[in-house]
Protein backbone atom coordinates (compact mmCIF):
# COMPACT_ATOMS: atom_id res chain seq x y z
CA UNK A 1 0.00 0.00 0.00
CA UNK A 2 1.17 3.26 -0.88
CA UNK A 3 0.54 5.94 1.35
CA UNK A 4 0.85 9.96 -0.09
CA UNK A 5 2.42 11.85 2.62
CA UNK A 6 1.09 15.58 2.44
CA UNK A 7 4.54 17.56 1.92
CA UNK A 8 4.52 20.46 4.06
CA UNK A 9 5.52 22.89 1.41
CA UNK A 10 7.43 25.86 0.75
CA UNK A 11 7.45 29.79 1.65
CA UNK A 12 9.22 33.18 0.45
CA UNK A 13 11.17 35.09 2.64
CA UNK A 14 8.64 37.24 2.39
CA UNK A 15 5.65 34.81 4.04
CA UNK A 16 8.43 34.13 6.13
CA UNK A 17 9.14 37.57 7.55
CA UNK A 18 5.38 37.79 7.71
CA UNK A 19 5.26 34.45 9.84
CA UNK A 20 7.64 35.37 12.48
CA UNK A 21 6.34 38.98 12.45
CA UNK A 22 9.44 41.11 11.32
CA UNK A 23 11.01 42.97 8.41
CA UNK A 24 12.71 40.86 5.70
CA UNK A 25 16.34 41.82 6.68
CA UNK A 26 15.79 40.28 10.10
CA UNK A 27 14.44 36.92 8.74
CA UNK A 28 17.36 36.30 6.59
CA UNK A 29 19.42 37.42 9.17
CA UNK A 30 17.55 34.15 11.55
CA UNK A 31 18.05 32.25 8.39
CA UNK A 32 21.25 32.49 8.26
CA UNK A 33 22.41 32.13 12.18
CA UNK A 34 19.94 28.85 11.78
CA UNK A 35 21.77 27.58 8.92
CA UNK A 36 18.39 27.44 7.12
CA UNK A 37 18.90 26.35 3.31
CA UNK A 38 17.25 27.86 0.83
CA UNK A 39 15.77 26.01 -2.13
CA UNK A 40 16.73 27.62 -5.47
CA UNK A 41 13.35 27.35 -8.11
CA UNK A 42 12.39 29.67 -11.09
CA UNK A 43 11.03 32.42 -8.98
CA UNK A 44 12.39 33.74 -5.80
CA UNK A 45 14.45 31.51 -3.44
CA UNK A 46 12.21 29.15 -1.00
CA UNK A 47 12.05 27.36 1.95
CA UNK A 48 11.02 24.11 3.64
CA UNK A 49 8.11 24.82 6.19
CA UNK A 50 10.03 21.56 8.04
CA UNK A 51 13.50 23.57 7.56
CA UNK A 52 11.43 26.38 9.15
CA UNK A 53 9.89 24.68 11.72
CA UNK A 54 13.15 23.02 12.69
CA UNK A 55 14.33 26.38 13.01
CA UNK A 56 11.57 27.49 15.35
CA UNK A 57 12.70 24.78 17.40
CA UNK A 58 9.69 21.84 16.28
CA UNK A 59 11.20 18.77 15.40
CA UNK A 60 8.87 16.62 13.33
CA UNK A 61 5.30 18.26 12.83
CA UNK A 62 2.46 15.85 12.28
CA UNK A 63 0.70 16.68 9.11
CA UNK A 64 -2.48 17.38 10.83
CA UNK A 65 -1.02 20.49 12.53
CA UNK A 66 0.79 21.94 9.31
CA UNK A 67 -2.12 24.94 9.16
CA UNK A 68 -1.73 25.61 12.72
CA UNK A 69 2.16 25.62 12.53
CA UNK A 70 1.88 27.92 9.77
CA UNK A 71 -0.02 30.70 11.15
CA UNK A 72 1.72 33.49 12.12
CA UNK A 73 3.36 33.71 15.42
CA UNK A 74 2.44 36.42 18.29
CA UNK A 75 4.98 38.50 20.16
CA UNK A 76 6.05 37.33 23.27
CA UNK A 77 6.00 41.23 24.49
CA UNK A 78 2.34 41.53 23.05
CA UNK A 79 0.62 38.87 25.24
CA UNK A 80 -1.83 40.46 27.30
CA UNK A 81 -1.90 43.84 25.38
CA UNK A 82 -5.45 45.29 24.97
CA UNK A 83 -6.64 45.01 20.95
CA UNK A 84 -6.51 47.78 20.18
CA UNK A 85 -2.86 48.06 20.48
CA UNK A 86 -1.42 45.12 18.73
CA UNK A 87 -1.07 44.49 15.03
CA UNK A 88 -3.74 41.59 15.63
CA UNK A 89 -6.25 42.24 17.69
CA UNK A 90 -8.32 38.55 16.37
CA UNK A 91 -5.27 36.63 18.30
CA UNK A 92 -5.11 38.27 21.77
CA UNK A 93 -9.01 38.84 22.27
CA UNK A 94 -9.41 36.17 23.86
CA UNK A 95 -6.52 36.66 25.94
CA UNK A 96 -7.17 40.10 27.18
CA UNK A 97 -9.84 39.48 30.34
CA UNK A 98 -5.44 38.55 31.37
CA UNK A 99 -3.40 41.77 33.10
CA UNK A 100 -0.15 41.71 30.14
CA UNK A 101 2.23 40.80 33.19
CA UNK A 102 0.44 38.03 34.57
CA UNK A 103 0.23 36.50 31.47
CA UNK A 104 3.93 37.08 30.82
CA UNK A 105 4.58 35.18 34.12
CA UNK A 106 2.52 32.83 33.78
CA UNK A 107 4.12 32.00 30.23
CA UNK A 108 7.91 32.31 31.26
CA UNK A 109 7.35 30.31 34.13
CA UNK A 110 6.04 27.22 31.52
CA UNK A 111 8.58 28.60 28.82
CA UNK A 112 8.44 25.93 26.91
CA UNK A 113 5.91 27.75 23.90
CA UNK A 114 8.34 30.76 23.53
CA UNK A 115 10.35 30.56 20.30
CA UNK A 116 14.18 31.79 20.41
CA UNK A 117 14.66 33.09 17.12
CA UNK A 118 17.53 35.45 18.37
CA UNK A 119 18.13 36.83 21.59
CA UNK A 120 15.51 39.71 21.48
CA UNK A 121 13.26 38.60 19.07
CA UNK A 122 11.07 35.72 21.12
CA UNK A 123 7.84 34.97 19.49
CA UNK A 124 4.70 32.28 20.53
CA UNK A 125 2.78 29.81 18.48
CA UNK A 126 -0.88 30.17 18.75
CA UNK A 127 -1.59 26.16 18.64
CA UNK A 128 0.69 26.05 21.72
CA UNK A 129 -0.27 29.10 23.91
CA UNK A 130 -3.82 27.87 23.79
CA UNK A 131 -2.60 24.37 25.15
CA UNK A 132 -0.77 25.97 27.86
CA UNK A 133 -3.14 28.47 28.47
CA UNK A 134 -5.48 25.29 29.08
CA UNK A 135 -3.26 23.93 31.24
CA UNK A 136 -3.15 26.80 33.17
CA UNK A 137 -6.54 27.12 33.80
CA UNK A 138 -6.95 23.37 35.33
Amino acid sequence: MNQMIKSAGTATVAELARHWDVDRATALHILECHHVPFIETEGPFRLAWTDIWAAEGAGYVSPGLYTAFKAPLLRVERLGVPPANCSRPDAYMRLANLKPSALRARIAKIGKPIIRLAPRTRRVRVCDLDAVLERLAN
